[in-house]
């Protein structure tokens, strides 16, 4: 009964003062909780699967983000009771804990207006006890909109590893000798020692954090990627204690990080100890694509030169095969150029055509180059050019933009139809 009668109040008092600003937010009742780190007390994001109240059906949040949050306290009772159900990122058995904080506090009416009645007043706020690592009420007094009133400290996550993707490129002159962050388009990351339960899906991230098995001196995942791409990494490492930090138990400390089983084709251990916050312990590497092209296409409309989209329903290369066969409807296409030639031909399939299939043969000079010793020997595309007497696309224009090949693709070729 108390349930209804407390958000039955909020309701009524909500909804008598939407036309009344003096009266909006007059109940002084809401209070601030942020999360913090103990190792450095800094905000720590958290994701919020569920709080509520005892003896409520009431849900104030769900699946939600961040590091601070507002709760409102009961103002018909001397005590509140907040139940915080929280995803945990680590390597336990469950992915979330429940913690509880029990709040004491005073509440009194206050009358304000005929207009807008009575507002009730809620202080001296004060932890009775909680579950948590750490907590403090670092002030008494609720108020509307909320302020802290409480911060929540967790003692370290010593299992965390930070792994980043970058991107090398076709830089001569090692001003990025490192690349850039790598956004990639992740399908799935398992954790083996789980495998019924990815550890990410269906995102794209250029950094991913990723913990360490506390029961064994090695954890293994399996990355599948958008494109196709599939890899393996098993990570080895010492496991030790000590008590970190005084409030805190005494805790695994992982160190002498290094890998055995390992598929991505360029990784390195660049720490090989762990912290938190975390710091970034691996970095793979991609290298850059050097035989990509931009094809576009484009249609004379009066003066004026428009983009013109295609629907191709095939697309084969001479020295690919199938391997690139497409059904799209498009404006640009990425082509791949032959490494191990002078010449490429492309055959086209594309409705509506009076023409079919349409070809289109590029030509270019190759030489090497070593962009980084970890990619090798690399083939560089110059001089391209349209070989006008093996291409029957199109009887207009196709304009080579641009002669040398970049990574990443720029449009060398543009072909355009009246």
């Amino acid at each position: 009964m108390k349930r209804v009668v407390w958000f039955a109040l909020f309701l009524v008092v909500g909804v008598s003062c939407l036309d009344q600003p003096d009266c909006f937010r007059q109940d002084l009742n809401l209070i601030g909780i942020s999360f913090r780190k103990m190792y450095d007390g800094a905000a720590d994001t958290v994701v919020l699967l569920k709080v509520s109240a005892t003896s409520t059906d009431s849900v104030f949040y769900e699946n939600v983000y961040g590091a601070t949050f507002s709760l409102p306290l009961n103002y018909l009772n001397t005590n509140t009771t907040f139940v915080i159900e929280q995803l945990v990122r680590e390597y336990l058995d469950g992915m979330s804990q429940t913690d509880t904080m029990f709040l004491s506090h005073s509440s009194k009416a206050q009358f304000v207006s005929e207009d807008c009645g009575e507002r009730f007043v809620v202080s001296n706020l004060q932890l009775l006890r909680s579950t948590y690592d750490s907590i403090e009420v670092v002030s008494a007094t609720p108020s509307n909109p909320a302020h802290i009133n409480i911060k929540v400290y967790r003692c370290p996550r010593t299992n965390i590893m930070r792994m980043s993707f970058r991107q090398l490129y076709m830089d001569k002159n090692d001003t990025l000798s490192r690349g850039k962050l790598d956004s990639r388009p992740i399908t799935s990351i398992i954790n083996t020692d789980a495998v019924t339960t990815p550890w990410l899906q269906d995102t794209t991230m250029s950094a991913i954090l990723l913990p360490l098995n506390p029961n064994t001196n090695s954890t293994t995942y399996n990355f599948k990627f958008d494109n196709g791409d599939s890899n393996s990494v098993t990570f080895n490492y010492h496991i030790g204690t000590e008590q970190i930090i005084p409030k805190c138990p005494t805790q695994n400390l992982y160190s002498q990080l290094d890998t055995t089983t390992n598929t991505f084709k360029i990784l390195k251990i660049s720490k090989d100890s762990l912290q938190d916050p975390p710091v970034t312990n691996v970095e793979t590497f991609r290298c850059p694509t050097t035989n990509e092209i931009k094809v576009s296409f484009k249609q004379i409309r009066g003066s004026s030169k428009v983009t013109d989209t295609l629907h191709i329903t095939s697309l084969t290369t001479d020295y690919l095969g199938d391997s690139s066969v497409v059904s799209a409807d498009t404006s640009a296409i990425t082509l791949p150029l032959n490494p191990d030639a002078t010449t490429t031909k492309y055959t086209f399939n594309v409705t509506g055509e009076t023409t079919s299939p349409l070809t289109l043969q590029l030509k270019y000079t190759t030489t090497t180059y070593v962009f980084h010793s970890v990619c090798g020997t690399q083939t560089i595309f110059t001089e391209l050019a349209i070989d006008d007497a093996n291409t029957s696309f199109y009887s207009a224009n196709m304009i080579a933009l641009l002669p040398d090949v970049r990574f990443p693709s720029v449009t060398n070729i543009e072909i355009t139809r009246k």
